[in-house]
């Protein structure tokens, strides 16, 4: 039951992404990796979340 929630939540955001962003805009459902190996999509945040958050921890590291 909750991992259909967190699905919904991730395809929630995605279809406001589409409806409100640009026809140019590049929408997270589209993102791609440059590096592919050992990857694995995250099923409750977007592609565009999960680099914003690999960001925020690789430069809260590096304040230390």
């Amino acid at each position: 039951m909750q991992k259909k929630t967190i699905n919904r939540i991730r395809e929630n955001i995605e279809k406001i992404e589409e409806n409100t962003l640009a026809k140019y805009a590049i929408k997270s459902n589209n993102a791609t990796r440059l590096y592919m190996e050992n990857y694995k999509p995250c099923t409750r945040r977007t592609e565009f979340e999960r680099d914003k958050d690999r960001i925020i921890i690789i430069h809260s590291r590096l304040k230390d």
